[in-house]
């Protein structure tokens, strides 16, 4: 069963899933940032991960749960950066426990990404204790042309073996990803 994608423009009523946000901030405060100076062309790094306590989402999007044969749905709220998007992204997912390659299967706005064996931070990270492992990331390369202003869906299933929890989404865009 397929679950239902929540918006990042809304408050998420109790079952519904949660949406990514934005480590600049800048999807939701454009006039903000253009106001305030920031750099509109940076690189952009869009995550999810449990912890956030974020009051309009509960109960909290992740952990989560995929089943085998099951599939889950994101939705990232994008905004391009000035000029549009020139690289291609990076999509990192990571799982409670060790899980082999091929067993997730990812689409990004319904077409089915290519998996990368580069899992590294897209950033410098000052917490390297609390990243992933090798044994518990997957990454997916996103063709710049499948990136669109808004809501973008990330749909992941599980093709194999048994029950997996999603920990951690991130997006990159631009930069050294």
């Amino acid at each position: 069963m397929r679950q239902p994608l929540a918006s990042a423009r809304r408050a998420v009523p109790p079952g519904d899933v949660g949406s990514v946000g934005r480590r600049s901030g800048r999807s939701r405060c454009r006039r903000a940032s253009i106001a305030a100076g920031t750099r509109l062309g940076q690189p952009q790094h869009w995550f999810l991960a449990p912890g956030w306590n974020n009051a309009w989402i509960r109960p909290p999007p992740l952990p989560r749960k995929l089943a085998r044969d099951k599939s889950t749905g994101f939705t990232f709220d994008l905004t391009s950066p000035d000029g549009g998007w020139k690289d291609i992204a990076r999509l990192r997912i990571q799982t409670t426990a060790a899980i082999d390659d091929g067993r997730l299967k990812v689409r990004f706005n319904n077409t089915p990404l290519e998996p990368t064996d580069d899992i590294s931070e897209p950033y410098p990270n000052a917490n390297p204790t609390m990243l992933g492992t090798a044994e518990t990331l997957r990454a997916w390369t996103v063709p710049q042309k499948l990136l669109r202003e808004g809501k973008n869906e990330v749909r992941v299933s599980l093709e194999a073996g048994t029950d997996v929890m999603i920990a951690m989404l991130d997006l990159a865009a631009g930069g050294e990803h």
